[in-house]
């Protein structure tokens, strides 16, 4: 199947990647953070990524990317029917798309192994020593100190997520699956005449 990409769909490709890549930088540190809890609670440093609570938020961040796949699933739908409002069956295909971007999501994430390169920022930034204060911190109220090279950290592990990110963003087989699901789920609705 051939496709003609217009200059209005070059900027919804465009505008598509931007909400993977956002929703992919966190869910690709809270997949990692929240897998830490389950098999990797063996060293400190694993221990610490557990501890540290930041699959919570991260959660919370990834759950509040669904408004912004529900706007674009909704704009993809008005420009297939020009239906204003929509009508609910619509709505039931905008529900499906926002559901299917974001499950594609999250099966690409399962995909990439971030665990590895979180857990080696945190032993960069921190030393052992640090490791072991900052989770008897986390466990009573000492160690307040190691809570300066928090932001350090963050940004190297934003670094790390957004060079995982550019390499997915590049995945001729995540845009194909993207599309190709997309294209699947808008079928169901009439064409706008």
């Amino acid at each position: 199947m051939r496709y003609h990409f217009s200059i209005h769909s070059k900027h919804v490709i465009y505008f598509e990647m931007l909400m993977y890549k956002k929703l992919l930088h966190v869910g690709l540190f809270a997949l990692a953070t929240s897998l830490s809890t389950h098999i990797y609670a063996n060293s400190p440093t694993q221990e610490l990524m557990s501890l540290t609570d930041a699959s919570r938020t991260l959660n919370n961040t990834i759950n509040s990317m669904l408004p912004i796949y529900k706007q674009r699933a909704t704009q993809m739908v008005e420009q297939r029917t020009g239906h204003n409002p929509l009508t609910a069956r619509d709505l039931q295909v905008v529900d499906q798309l926002t559901q299917s971007m974001f499950a594609t999501s999250q099966d690409y994430l399962k995909r990439m192994n971030m665990l590895q390169s979180i857990e080696g920022v945190y032993a960069t930034y921190y030393t052992d020593q640090e490791i072991q204060a900052y989770l008897k911190f986390l466990k009573s109220p000492e160690g307040r100190s190691i809570m300066s090279k928090n932001a350090q950290v963050n940004a190297a592990v934003e670094q790390q997520v957004a060079i995982s990110i550019a390499n997915l963003a590049k995945s001729m087989s995540f845009q194909q699956k993207i599309s190709q699901d997309t294209q699947n789920i808008l079928m169901q609705l009439p064409v706008k005449k």
